[in-house]
């Protein structure tokens, strides 16, 4: 939730550098890991080192009550993050179309990338 938070300001200030950040994606990448896949990947580790693989990959492991409580419990976040995505699916189409913005106000003033200056209004 807080990733795509982060996404959906940068493309919100239409800084596309900062959303492109691979430093913002690894973080991203990093949340998603320890939250969902992680919990049940360790369990599946311990019971291979102890019993192992046959039964770490068995149905009789995965059909272990706390298993399938952290398997419910990621349905929460789950949801909340495929909520999050399509919330900023829908804002980058309305930036694509432009009925996102409010006015021509809402856009950054454009400045030369060599130079920073704003350019002139004149030429």
């Amino acid at each position: 939730e807080l990733a795509v938070e982060q996404h959906a300001e940068a493309l919100r200030e239409h800084n596309f550098d900062a959303y492109l950040d691979t430093e913002r994606w690894k973080r991203t990448l990093a949340l998603l890991i320890v939250l969902i896949v992680l919990p049940v990947g360790l369990a599946q580790t311990l019971a291979s080192v102890r019993e192992g693989l046959w039964y770490a990959r068995s149905a009789e492991f995965l059909q272990q009550d706390h298993l399938q409580t952290i398997r419910w419990l990621r349905v929460i976040g789950d949801t909340i993050f495929a909520v999050g995505v399509l919330a900023l699916a829908y804002f980058v189409a309305g930036l694509k179309t432009g009925w996102s913005l409010r006015s021509e106000h809402d856009l950054p003033e454009r400045r030369d990338a060599r130079t920073g200056a704003a350019p002139d209004p004149t030429a």
